[in-house]
Formats: C-alpha cells, sequence, structure tokens
C-alpha cells in the first residue's frame, strides 16, 4: 500500500472537453500552421543554398507521394 502522503494526487486530474468537430478544426488548423512553417523553411533554405541539385532533393521530397502500384493479377 502507497504511503498516506501518496494516496491523494498533488492536482486533479486533466478534462478531456473537446467535441469530434473540435478535434477536427484543431487538427486542419495544426495541418496548416505546420505547412506554413515548412514552406518558409524551404523558402528560406532554397533562397541561401541556391544550389540546383538541393532544389532537386528538395522539390522532390515536397512533391505529393506518387500513388502505389497497382496489383495487377497474372492468374
Amino acid at each position: 500500500m502507497a504511503p498516506d502522503r501518496y494516496r491523494n494526487p498533488p492536482q486533479a486530474p486533466p478534462k478531456f472537453t473537446a467535441t469530434p468537430s473540435s478535434l477536427i478544426e484543431d487538427t486542419k488548423r495544426l495541418v496548416r500552421v505546420l505547412a506554413s512553417y515548412m514552406s518558409a523553411i524551404c523558402a528560406d533554405y532554397l533562397f541561401r543554398s541556391r544550389n540546383p541539385s538541393r532544389l532537386r532533393i528538395l522539390s522532390s521530397l515536397l512533391s505529393p507521394p506518387k500513388p502505389p502500384p497497382s496489383k495487377m493479377s497474372y492468374y
């Protein structure tokens, strides 16, 4: 058994008051903020480097992902 001083927590547990719609809105806002930070970092990097090979690498990283190849059946 725990000692008496540890039986009562030092503070109340956090309350989860989010709703499904507020979670979606918060997630979309965080995605927008992250995308703007990434764009600013990439723009600054490209401005400072001005190196064509770095530009190709960075543009390939920022391009939308390619769809997976279709699974073809040969049977």
